[in-house]
């Protein structure tokens, strides 16, 4: 007997068929699913075209899915119909916000957050999210993402607010003009993941005073905006997401300066969420 455990995203989604006996895991890849953007009949067609096969023939008892996009019960009800899913009795569908508390704190309390294309956070009590600051997304909110930094850095770049070697560095790396920039921007679906596409530009540029600066004063936004509105100063915290931990010596900075411990950091909750749904204290 087997659980099967997912983390989704909108661009890949990772499963992990469990052994709950040892923890032993065999990992398994789809196309990413997203109920929010997603037709319904798109996600149980991927669901049952690319994931079936992989475990046909195998007793899986408990699906544990925590899934970008999944907001109301019928974003629920459209992942749970999938063909493949028949006769698991025990299904969850879950959030990735509460799959990254789950992953980064297990049972513990305290306050978690994602730092990726976007960014987002939550107060955890041990099992479930008991309250979140809403992220707004990359125009009104999504303070520290990947989106929003490099929107800021782009912005300061065009302005001539950089030093000349940081421009060189864009002419090298990104080549794009501010022309094209505009273009990516306003003229083109997916502005957000073109701006955190700019990232790793960005962490070679760190080099440079201003632009640390400007990564760290975009963390400081999203723990002045964000994570000290839980009012729970000195509780344990986490991050999952490439941008915490490809940026995690600025983060762990803002953390220390807002008076938290040391944050847990992880890029993958996977192994967290196979701990935590493994371990002797069972959810219901």
């Amino acid at each position: 007997m087997m659980i099967l455990i997912a983390d989704a995203g909108s661009t890949k989604t990772t499963w992990s068929l469990v052994d709950p006996a040892d923890g032993s895991a065999r990992t398994l890849r789809t196309t990413g699913l997203n109920p929010a953007v997603m037709a319904a009949e798109d996600i149980r067609a991927t669901v049952d075209a690319e994931l079936r096969p992989l475990i046909d023939g195998t007793d899986v008892t408990a699906l544990y899915y925590y899934g970008a996009g999944i907001v109301t019960d019928s974003h629920r009800a459209t992942i749970a119909g999938a063909r493949t899913f028949a006769g698991i009795r025990h299904i969850k569908i879950e959030s990735d916000m509460l799959g990254a508390a789950r992953s980064l704190l297990g049972h513990e309390g305290g306050i978690a957050g994602i730092l990726g294309t976007g960014s987002n956070s939550c107060l955890y009590d041990g099992a479930r999210i008991t309250a979140n600051i809403p992220p707004l997304g990359y125009i009104l909110g999504d303070e520290g993402s990947g989106a929003s930094i490099g929107k800021r850095f782009a912005a300061d770049l065009f302005k001539g607010l950089l030093p000349d070697e940081v421009k060189q560095l864009w002419d090298r790396r990104v080549g794009l003009t501010m022309a094209d920039v505009i273009e990516r921007v306003y003229r083109r679906p997916g502005a957000n993941a073109f701006l955190a596409s700019l990232m790793p530009t960005i962490r070679e540029a760190c080099a440079h005073e201003a632009v640390d600066r400007l990564v760290t004063e975009e963390f400081d936004r999203y723990f002045s905006r964000n994570i000290d509105r839980y009012g729970r100063p000195g509780a344990p915290l986490g991050f999952t997401g490439s941008v915490a931990l490809h940026f995690s010596p600025q983060l762990r900075s803002v953390a220390a300066a807002h008076g938290y411990p040391e944050p847990a950091i992880c890029a993958d909750p996977m192994p967290g969420l196979i701990a935590f749904h493994t371990a002797a204290k069972k959810i219901h």
